[in-house]
């Protein structure tokens, strides 16, 4: 009977959570026992554990029974509550599901799911429909790249190759630690992620390439485009301007820290100067000789009232009356603008709309071939290191 003190708390621990219902007063109760071992079996392995009978009654205390199980069992006195961990983790290298024999890990399951839980937890979402999203992510990516293969349509091998020569590149030029904080700042969770990221977006963007230049859906979208745009014109009715400008700054433009006074002035004096000698046939010349905005492209930029422009530059293009038009020096945060107006259009140019138009299309059509991919699919999920991965 040396081991009745020890077992007895487990004994009334069990039967406080299996034989005793709830009620508002404690209930005391002595009672006389017999204690033994009983064996449990648990999937063809047995295991003895500690019981006593009372009343006829086989008792196993709680703590026992998870431990055959490989649970760990918690009681909180304060406000007498159990709890069972199961402790139950999937190995990185455990399937999680397959895609038409391909493998999916846990570890890049895991890696998917706390992704979309980051950033869909906080708008309700639910860990089933998490998971549910997870699924289809990883699905699809995985038959898009067996397209890949399948249409010729990628190297993947060289694509992983030249990622990882891009990262080591920035590696280089920025050190290693300022590389990683820029990854993690962008919700990457790992270097590993951010380059299985890298490479599934350029086989994507080449798949659906290969498919623009080769299905008939895509080529009459196309073709079609003209004839759409010319019939429903009145709906892209839109004041616009294509606009070329020279910007002589009054800030560092690497840290956007204002410039000396005196280099202020001359500035000023600068973009006046450019005002009085410009035209629209020596404005190029001007844009190589003083121009130190270097996003522009050679077209210059396309402004509407919705663009995402400072509010000077833009205020001032919207109004340009007529192509060949240039501004007065005009003063932003950056430094002064000096604009020309290469056209004015009271509708949306078809280039424009055409570059917008495809894009919609094109996604669409996208979508369509990977939804028909993923029900032509065999797909199966192991559910087991699934919940594993998506309990914790």
């Amino acid at each position: 009977m040396r081991q009745i003190k020890g077992f007895i708390c487990g004994v009334i621990f069990a039967a406080g959570l299996m034989a005793i219902p709830a009620v508002a007063d404690t209930v005391e109760k002595s009672i006389t026992v017999l204690t033994d071992y009983v064996t449990v079996q648990v999937d063809g392995q047995t295991k003895d554990v500690r019981n006593f009978v009372s009343d006829g009654t086989t008792y196993i205390a709680l703590r026992d029974v998870a431990n055959v199980f490989g649970y760990q069992v918690g009681w909180d006195d304060a406000t007498r509550v159990a709890s069972i961990t199961t402790g139950k983790t999937a190995a990185a290298d455990e399937t999680a599901m397959e895609v038409n024999g391909e493998k999916i890990s846990a570890a890049d399951f895991k890696t998917m799911y706390d992704k979309f839980a980051k950033y869909y937890q906080s708008a309700g979402a639910t860990a089933e429909e998490i998971t549910t999203a997870a699924k289809q992510e990883l699905a699809t990516q995985a038959v898009v790249n067996q397209k890949a293969k399948e249409l010729n349509a990628a190297d993947i091998s060289k694509i992983e190759e030249d990622v990882k020569a891009e990262l080591t590149t920035l590696d280089m030029s920025y050190g290693e630690s300022v590389v990683n904080q820029l990854i993690t700042a962008q919700g990457f969770a790992s270097r590993e992620d951010y380059i299985a990221n890298s490479v599934n977006y350029s086989i994507n963007q080449a798949v659906f390439t290969y498919l623009e230049k080769n299905e008939d859906s895509y080529k009459s979208v196309k073709d079609n485009a003209k004839e759409y745009y010319e019939e429903n014109k009145e709906a892209y009715k839109e004041h616009s301007v294509q606009v070329k400008h020279i910007l002589i700054p009054t800030v560092d433009l690497t840290t956007n820290t204002p410039l000396s006074d005196e280099e202020q002035k001359a500035a000023k004096e600068t973009a006046d100067k450019i005002a009085k000698e410009a035209t629209a046939d020596n404005f190029d010349e001007l844009i190589k000789t003083y121009n130190k905005d270097g996003g522009q492209t050679e077209d210059g930029y396309y402004v509407t009232a919705d663009s995402n422009f400072v509010t000077e530059f833009k205020t001032a293009a919207l109004e340009l009356k007529k192509a060949g038009d240039i501004s007065k020096p005009v003063k932003s945060q950056y430094g002064y603008h000096i604009i020309l107006a290469t056209a004015v259009n009271e509708y949306t140019p078809y280039e424009q709309f055409l570059q917008t138009y495809l894009g919609e299309k094109y996604n669409e059509l996208d979508r369509q071939y990977a939804e028909k991919w993923l029900k032509e699919a065999n797909i199966v999920y192991n559910d087991d290191v699934i919940k594993a991965i998506t309990s914790k």
